[in-house]
This record gives structure tokens, sequence and C-alpha cells, in this order.
């Protein structure tokens, strides 16, 4: 179950623009853009309490239809990245144009 949400959350990450570009108004979008923003949380608390424990994140970074895999460890810094990233949509949706600093 970890590995089927590890892989739908990598899956968000290679397709939020795709998804709110075949939304049909801008509240659907926005409303679509933002919870898979609040999944793409889950899954980095998830990832960041498994770095806690001392055990291992693997990400699949290809989407879940795809039938290649990509699998890549995940280190506490690469987390980070993921949520510097995410930090940045939300200001992207309200029309700010400011940035996540993006060292670490």
């Amino acid at each position: 179950m970890l590995t089927e949400r590890i892989e739908y959350t990598a899956t968000i990450l290679t397709t939020t623009e795709s998804t709110a570009a075949s939304s049909s108004s801008p509240a659907i979008d926005f409303q679509a853009h933002l919870a898979e923003e609040v999944e793409i949380l889950r899954g980095c608390i998830s990832w960041l309490e498994q770095l806690a424990r001392g055990e291992t994140v693997v990400v699949n970074l290809r989407a879940a239809t795809d039938p290649q895999t990509a699998w890549v460890a995940f280190d506490q810094g690469r987390v980070l990245r993921v949520l510097k990233r995410i930090a940045t949509d939300p200001d992207e949706l309200s029309g700010r144009t400011t940035r996540a600093r993006t060292t670490s």
C-alpha cells in the first residue's frame, strides 16, 4: 500500500500540468490542483516519517500507468526539494510571483 501511495504521489508530481489542462472550469481546475498538492504534501510527510525511523524511501518517478519504472532513492534533501517545489505552486495559483528558495 505504501508503494502504491508513493507511486501515486510521484504520478501527481509528473502529471499536475496535464490534469489542469483537461478540467472543465477554472474553479474545478483550482480545486483539483489544490487537492493534488495536498496529496503530495501527505506523501512528503510520510517520506520524512520513514526517513526519521531510519527506513529507506524509494519512489517510482514514472506515471503509475507507465509499464516502465524509474525507482529512485529519496533522502531528506530530495524530499525538501519536492516540498520547496510545492511551496511555489500556491503562489502561482494566487498570481504571486514569489519563488521558494532553491538552496538547501
